[in-house]
């Protein structure tokens, strides 16, 4: 207690406040972070409350910008035609193919209301492309488990039994 008195609280929290230039910021933080006290006080405990609506808060507000930038926009910037992907009549159809794909999965999504004329048989094609993308996963799946049933009958016979050599 002593060596967080004197390296931490004197010099990161009175010498600021007290002593000129006065940083006056703090005293938000030190309320916030002696609200976390009340923890350990039964009459106090609600104000637990509002430190932790601080740092989600603080969180979501650092992460979600963050996570928009890399996980959405990267994605759907990869998905625009551009004149990039048109190297090769196999870029450019695969290119085109993940287009439709997109294109077609959202109106799916999106127009899920009462689907007239072109948009009905859009949705279908968009489904269509969910059914092959939820195949290959499952496809996936099942052959990665295979691969680890491969794994252990090898090691059973192999080296645990000695039955094949």
């Amino acid at each position: 207690m002593v060596i967080l008195w004197y390296n931490y609280i004197i010099p990161r929290i009175y010498e600021p406040l007290f002593f000129p230039p006065h940083q006056w910021s703090l005293i938000f933080p030190i309320i916030i972070g002696m609200m976390t006290f009340g923890i350990f006080s039964e009459k106090y405990n609600w104000l637990i409350k509002y430190p932790l609506a601080v740092y989600v808060a603080g969180y979501a507000g650092v992460q979600i910008p963050l996570q928009l930038q890399t996980m959405v926009l990267r994605q759907a910037e990869a998905s625009f035609l551009t004149p990039d992907k048109f190297t090769s009549w196999m870029s450019s159809i695969n290119a085109i193919l993940i287009f439709a794909g997109l294109l077609t999965t959202l109106i799916y999504f999106y127009f899920s209301a009462r689907r007239k004329h072109g948009l009905g048989g859009a949705a279908r094609v968009g489904i269509t492309f969910i059914m092959i993308a939820f195949g290959a996963a499952f496809g996936y799946t099942v052959m990665a488990r295979i691969s680890l049933l491969i794994g252990r009958v090898q090691f059973l016979l192999y080296e645990w039994l000695g039955i094949i050599r």
